[in-house]
């Protein structure tokens, strides 16, 4: 496949096989790979979700957390995945992105023990860091195998397909986690998030074992700048990448202070905050089907990154600007559904245009997380100076904002290409 901006052919080892009748390619989910992909990450990000809403419940209606210690929650697992994303990257595109996803599943055991028999919230940050770690693996491995399973053309398509893998489970794992911690303990979402785990690793063991070809004479160190490299060198990258820092140095705010929001400004417990993470995966649910059914996607990313970004921030004001649970819920709801146009289009465009996309990728998810971290270490030594709502108002304020600016800059620097086009 050759990239669309003049760069080197990428060469993999295997390349999905035709489809008979080339008039009609077959459905996405017909290919196989592709198929026990979605399925094994649709576990795993249930047992992901779960976690999450179980760790934070536990912090803040267990140990009652203040906004400082959830702040140093939420920066132990986006520092742990800070420093695990460039290795992973490198290693997804020198080995095997399949073993990696499958031995992650198998470790990611480790931190919902730990979270489990917790006796304190020092125990959930070492829990947080562990996971954080995991899911630094997880990201970039899928990133590097995707393209070795689809035509580069559907990429858009069937990073829309793998972003349902991602959100049916927020639609399901917190609603089944609330349901637990009531009928079950605060235990239960952790054993069920293991045995759906348990349950992901022979569908992952079922992926062939595609692998990009090794590029002879590169060393570690090179590796780590080459990711950011070729994603500043490449100005579709670069512009996606620079709107990226900015959203999820935003969206971080919300991340730290969601489970301290429910509990002191919508006043309502640990059940709802699975409600509220429910509607925003239905949200999320809702975009991906779109962008699954979208053809012509290739060459569009840009704009439907822009797009989700204005769209996701008018849902982030209604989210956080409001103390009625009603008008909160819309907002999440509206937030998931824009957002995955902006999550999906940007790793499909990785995914398209650059070289060696596990490592691009690993630069990307350090955006995913050093945004947020930045503004947790913020929020953790503000400490007692933190009041909740003005921070989430004005990040969502900028954020809405920001996705404006990205589309007015996205509409007229593609104007001309479609011109030159015709």
């Amino acid at each position: 496949m050759v990239n669309d901006e003049g760069g080197s052919p990428e060469v993999v080892v295997e390349v999905p096989r035709p489809h008979p009748d080339p008039g009609r390619p077959p459905r996405l989910l017909a290919i196989r790979p592709l198929l026990w992909l979605v399925l094994a990450e649709g576990l795993a990000n249930v047992a992901m979700w779960l976690f999450f809403v179980a760790a934070e419940g536990d912090a803040a209606f267990r140990f009652a957390a203040s906004p400082a210690q959830f702040g140093v929650f939420m920066a132990a697992y986006s520092a742990a995945f800070l420093v695990t994303s460039p290795l992973a990257g490198m290693v997804a595109d020198r080995w095997s992105p399949k073993r990696l996803l499958l031995l992650t599943a198998a470790g990611t055991l480790v931190p919902l023990a730990v979270a489990a028999v917790a006796p304190s919230i020092g125990w959930l940050y070492v829990s947080s860091t562990l996971y954080g770690a995991a899911q630094a693996v997880s990201w970039p491995a899928q990133g590097a195998l995707i393209p070795l399973l689809v035509p580069g053309h559907r990429l858009v398509q069937a990073n829309g397909v793998m972003g349902l893998a991602w959100q049916v489970p927020l639609v399901f794992g917190p609603a089944l986690a609330a349901a637990l911690v009531r009928t079950v303990g605060s235990d239960g979402p952790y054993v069920a998030a293991a045995a759906a785990l348990v349950l992901a690793l022979p569908l992952y063991a079922a992926i062939p074992d595609r692998r990009s070809e090794r590029r002879p004479g590169e060393r570690f160190l090179a590796d780590l700048a080459g990711g950011f490299r070729e994603a500043w060198r490449r100005p579709a990258l670069r512009g996606v990448f620079v709107v990226a820092a900015a959203a999820y140095l935003l969206l971080g705010v919300a991340i730290t202070l969601e489970a301290v929001y429910v509990r002191e400004v919508l006043r309502r417990g640990q059940d709802f905050l699975g409600i509220l993470w429910s509607l925003n995966g239905a949200g999320a649910v809702l975009g991906s089907l779109a962008l699954a059914r979208m053809r012509g996607g290739a060459g569009r990313e840009p704009l439907l990154v822009a797009a989700g970004l204005a769209g996701g921030g008018i849902g982030y004001v209604l989210y956080v600007g409001t103390a009625s649970p009603v008008v909160a819920a819309a907002g999440s709801f509206l937030f998931g559904a824009g957002f995955t146009f902006f999550s999906s289009p940007a790793e499909a465009l990785i995914q398209r245009v650059a070289e060696q996309p596990g490592k691009v990728t690993s630069v990307y998810a350090m955006l995913g997380e050093g945004g947020p971290l930045g503004t947790a270490l913020v929020i953790a030594a503000a400490g007692a100076l933190v009041a909740v709502q003005p921070w989430l108002v004005w990040s969502a304020a900028a954020f809405a904002v920001l996705g404006g600016v990205a589309l007015v800059v996205a509409r007229r620097v593609r104007a001309p290409q479609a011109a030159a086009r015709t």
